[in-house]
């Protein structure tokens, strides 16, 4: 009888225990995180995945809370550099934070837990904390010779090593890659999602030390529902927000940067075809390239096409302005973090691009015929 009571653990009431109050957050991780989840961030290799997971461990640090970092991606050298770029963005008292409350571990490694006692004393190591983060999943089954692409395998993983953590109150996060041929799913086993409640995608738009670009995290899958559906961080180029909701502004911003993206690869690209590409509808994308023609970003241009069997047909293709007639999008203001500047309700017009003052040339064209509408549109003369 002793021994069945061990095995089914204390009988709990549930009709005593006290749900007036709505469930906590982690500290630093409103709609991001609680205490005893286990997430999953998933995307491909350079989407901004550990860079984003050092944010939101800053953040919960910035509110008092304690953060792990099992590091087996990336190398205690990058982070640090990642590391002093985020602090540079922040207040000057975050680095005694950060001293105290950042417990980075770059050289752990995973032995198999095969007693009580072994469980027992791995999860006494994390006493205290707030949140946990595995980086990444792959690397850690790899230690304990566990396949990833077997739900069995990560179940195992799973069992021993996050859940342990989770039932002492600490939010796990475990970083995933996806796969070569699917980008909406983490990658290996199939069975991943049903062992988390909570699942985000993370995507990036082209970001440097120099240039300042967006990651992007979208929900994929809730057991609550009641976190946020999406996410994003500026970083780069001396910008380094916090995780946050964003505004409809920064929305609009995003994807009209993913249309610029995807033409500098797609030159000559219909609204259909980016629309698939950004898994957008073809009536937004429309609308947004509108608002990029009208500031003379991009241009729209028929060309011509011969199918299989030799018959041409005539289609629309959007481009880049080339660079003489380019003008600057100016971002909309997000009344967040001050990374975008309020935008004015006017079209920025370019600047013509040079020509002799008798005839323009070819480059000029253009840009002056862009003028002329502008100018028609709110009642000017040349």
């Amino acid at each position: 009888m002793s021994q069945r009571n061990g095995m089914l653990g204390p009988r709990v009431d549930l009709t005593s225990l006290d749900t007036s109050k709505p469930r906590p957050w982690t500290p630093g991780a409103a709609r991001i995180m609680r205490p005893g989840l286990r997430v999953i961030w998933f995307g491909p290799r350079g989407a901004g995945k550990s860079l984003a997971l050092l944010i939101l461990a800053l953040q919960v640090i910035e509110e008092g809370g304690h953060v792990f970092y099992l590091d087996l991606e990336n190398g205690e050298l990058r982070m640090a550099e990642r590391l002093q770029s985020i602090l540079a963005a922040r207040p000057a008292e975050m680095r005694e934070a950060v001293v105290a409350r950042l417990d980075y571990r770059p050289r752990i490694h995973f032995d198999p837990l095969r007693t009580p006692e072994a469980v027992t004393g791995w999860a006494e190591q994390f006493d205290g904390a707030d949140l946990v983060i595995i980086d990444s999943a792959a690397r850690a089954l790899g230690q304990l010779g566990l396949d990833e692409e077997k739900s069995r395998d990560y179940a195992r993983f799973t069992v021993d090593y996050i859940d342990p953590l989770v039932e002492r109150g600490a939010g796990v996060i475990v970083a995933d890659n996806t796969g070569w041929s699917e980008a909406e799913r983490s990658r290996g086993a199939s069975g991943k999602w049903d062992l988390a409640e909570l699942v985000f995608k993370v995507s990036g738009t082209d970001f440097s030390v120099e240039k300042t670009g967006t990651i992007t995290l979208d929900r994929k899958r809730a057991r609550d529902g009641d976190e946020a559906i999406q996410l994003v961080a500026h970083v780069g180029g001396g910008v380094y927000s916090d995780l946050h909701q964003p505004a409809q502004s920064e929305r609009d911003a995003a994807i009209r940067d993913a249309i610029l993206a995807h033409l500098a690869e797609h030159p000559g690209a219909t609204t259909e075809e980016v629309a698939k590409s950004l898994r957008k509808r073809p009536s937004r994308i429309r609308d947004e390239c509108s608002v990029l023609e009208a500031i003379g970003t991009v241009t729209q241009c028929p060309s011509q096409t011969t199918d299989a069997r030799g018959v041409t047909h005539t289609r629309k293709g959007w481009y880049l302005a080339s660079e003489s007639q380019i003008a600057a999008f100016p971002e909309n203001g997000t009344g967040r973090d001050g990374h975008y500047p309020a935008v004015s309700g006017r079209p920025v017009v370019p600047p013509p691009t040079g020509g002799t003052g008798t005839a323009p040339d070819a480059d000029e064209q253009p840009a002056n015929g862009l003028i002329d509408q502008t100018l028609a549109r709110f009642g000017g003369d040349r």
